[in-house]
């Protein structure tokens, strides 16, 4: 019989009870008993890691502890990952065709992907592009689809981008003196 369905494991015979009834040990009771314990068994996730999960595992607001970040993207990521945003954050290479590597390696663009990228050198033409991992360069834009100014992602700079699913829009370009007024006159209005 092994698990009932509710995580309980059932036997089938009891031997005290069998003692009791005057039913002595047969091959076909010991067999069938010994039968469930290798189904249970064979169902049990082994901690080893040879089993392979069939079904999704309710746990009760119960959490895993103790496991390692993820390093591929089927992993699932840790609090840690997802708080210090290791998953998502890098630093670039290269001058108006910046690159960035993610540790685990981006497979594929998907619209409304954010990262921080920490920009090593500004851009110097309207139209940078950045290529994450092997995945196609974009070109980067800000408010939506307006160019870029040269110098409107400063060396140093931390930079926000949003895979729009055409392009890589950058939202936090370096405020020039007319975005300031703008700001200065919406708040001091």
């Amino acid at each position: 019989m092994a698990y009932n369905g509710a995580g309980t494991f059932s036997r089938l015979y009891n031997w005290a009870t069998d003692k009791a009834n005057s039913i002595k040990i047969r091959a076909d009771r010991m067999d069938a008993e010994m039968d469930g314990f290798a189904t249970g068994l064979s169902t049990a996730i082994t901690k080893d890691g040879q089993t392979t999960v069939t079904a999704n595992i309710p746990f009760a607001t119960y959490r895993l502890t103790g496991v390692g970040n993820g390093t591929a993207l089927q992993d699932a990521a840790t609090v840690l990952q997802v708080q210090n945003r290791t998953v998502s954050y890098a630093a670039t290479s290269g001058t108006d065709t910046y690159t960035a590597t993610l540790t685990p390696t981006m497979t594929a663009l998907v619209t409304g992907q954010m990262l921080a990228l920490n920009v090593g050198n500004a851009n110097a033409t309207t139209t940078p592009t950045l290529a994450i991992d092997a995945t196609a360069a974009r070109t980067i834009t800000k408010y939506g689809t307006d160019a870029l100014a040269a110098g409107d992602i400063p060396a140093g700079m931390i930079g926000i981008f949003a895979n729009d699913g055409t392009r890589w829009q950058l939202l936090n370009p370096k405020a020039t003196a007319e975005d300031q007024g703008i700001l200065a006159s919406q708040i001091f209005a």
